[in-house]
């Protein structure tokens, strides 16, 4: 089971005095740790081998996307995933994948992502252009498992990595199906790394939805602001630079789902 190490409100305080007149200055530290109190197993996407299913996800900094996804994933394990990058660069990634063959559309303003793309050797260039300053790279790459392991589960990776700094507590439980799903709020937290650097998380808000039995997440929607501190002192003292707030979105269905070639493989799809 995966866990993340979150540290509570047990605090060492360090007493200095600092003039004459005795102005006190406090410093608290954060010392004890606990583990996330949300169990989980993974994203249910993840753990998922193959379809069918549709799933999206989502992470956004300081209101501005980072990344975005959309899969549908028939039976067969046929599907369809579209990527968007934010940031300060335009970046669209589209790939459909058969038994045969993943089929991917790279569409980019950073020029340094387009002859990457370009150069990589594991994938047979099939088209490319530019045009107004948009790079669009059309690859077929037949050496993969499947499109949900080989290109799905590494985006939902990233956003599950990203989860589980918050400490959670569970407040309602719910019945969808006949299955029943835990659902938990987020709190606030502390982590601290190897090296004693410190983050705090605040102005937590969302919720988690967890199944009862496998423990895989279901359903994500949470909001928190991370501030780049180690101590109470220095979280009070921090700059403005020193917050990002972060958005995570998920959403996974087990459903039937009909997976149809795009009108942009058409002209490089072999019958």
């Amino acid at each position: 089971m995966e866990r993340c190490t979150n540290l509570t409100i047990v605090a060492l305080v360090v007493v200095l005095a600092t003039t004459a007149g005795g102005t006190w200055v406090v410093f608290t530290y954060p010392t004890e740790s606990t583990d996330s109190t949300i169990p989980h197993e993974g994203f249910a996407g993840i753990e998922t081998d193959g379809g069918p299913h549709q799933v999206e996800g989502a992470i956004y900094t300081d209101g501005e996307l980072f990344v975005a996804y959309d899969a549908v994933i028939d039976e067969d394990g046929n599907g369809i995933l579209i990527e968007e990058y934010g940031g300060d660069q335009f970046t669209e990634e589209k790939r459909y994948g058969t038994d045969d063959a993943v089929y991917v559309m790279q569409r980019t303003d950073n020029v340094e992502f387009a002859e990457s793309a370009l150069a990589d050797d594991e994938y047979e260039l099939l088209d490319h252009e530019e045009e107004d300053g948009i790079y669009t790279i059309v690859q077929r790459n037949d050496e993969f498992e499947s499109l949900h392991r080989d290109y799905v589960v590494s985006t939902e990776r990233l956003l599950a990595s990203n989860t589980f700094y918050t400490d959670y507590e569970r407040v309602d439980t719910v019945t969808e199906d006949g299955e029943g799903f835990g659902v938990y709020e987020p709190d606030e937290s502390w982590t601290i790394g190897d090296w004693g650097q410190g983050t705090r998380y605040t102005n937590v808000e969302g919720k988690a939805v967890v199944h009862n039995e496998t423990l895989e997440m279901h359903e994500l929607d949470v909001r928190f602001d991370a501030t780049d501190a180690s101590t109470y002192a220095d979280y009070h003292l921090a700059a403005d630079d020193d917050i990002g707030t972060i958005e995570l979105v998920y959403a996974f269905e087990e459903t039937e789902v009909d997976v149809d070639r795009p009108a942009w493989v058409e002209p490089y799809a072999e019958e």
